[in-house]
């Protein structure tokens, strides 16, 4: 059965409950919806524009809903798993004495720098198992796809948090030099520090 007819509230495959002076739309779709029982076994030439037109849409609307479901999927088990390295050996104990400093101390600046270097050993494992890290990629923030970038940002944002000083626009500014960020992704950064702002 088509993908419409299958959609389709029943309420539009039903002549009676269509109101006498009802919605006009109503009235369309049950036209439409008429038109595909009357032509399910017609050939795709013999179909009208417009039931055409509905069938297409409607299959390439579901294709971008699943799309998006797997997108959403990935989100939600990397929001569930993140940073979980962290907890376990051989990081914990690093982060559990460096974090407290690192919190004081301005981002990028020579200070937190040496701070990191401490840190290394924690970071190299944390890199290798963690792919919104830049670090985990062979050409960097190159090789990231979209996903993984949308992890990075949140990541980014929320570690600004963490600092006295903490700022994302300062901080993205300060990764455009230290990760080879293209002009193009460092404004669509800042885009999506905007729209963040806007979800206060």
């Amino acid at each position: 059965m088509s993908d419409f007819v299958s959609t389709t509230p029943s309420k539009y495959l039903d002549r009676s409950k269509i109101p006498p002076n009802g919605d006009p739309n109503s009235k369309l779709a049950y036209k439409h919806a008429d038109q595909i029982m009357k032509g399910l076994n017609m050939s795709s030439n013999d179909i009208s524009p417009e039931v055409k037109f509905e069938q297409d849409t409607r299959a390439h609307v579901k294709q971008v809903q699943q799309n998006l479901f797997t997108v959403v999927k990935d989100l939600l088990d990397r929001a569930a798993k993140h940073d979980d390295s962290k907890f376990l050996p051989p990081e914990r104990e690093l982060f559990v004495e460096y974090t407290p400093k690192l919190a004081g101390l301005t981002y990028g600046s020579p200070e937190y720098k040496q701070a990191l270097e401490g840190l290394k050993p924690a970071l190299t494992h944390h890199y290798a198992k963690n792919d919104h890290h830049s670090e985990h990629y062979k050409n960097g923030i190159n090789d990231m796809h979209l996903i993984a970038l949308l992890e990075l940002y949140c990541d980014w944002f929320a570690a600004t948090k963490r600092h006295n000083d903490g700022n994302i626009r300062k901080s993205i500014e300060i990764n455009r030099e230290r990760y080879g960020m293209s002009d193009q992704l460092v404004r669509i950064f800042e885009n999506t520090a905007q729209w963040f702002e806007a979800q206060k």
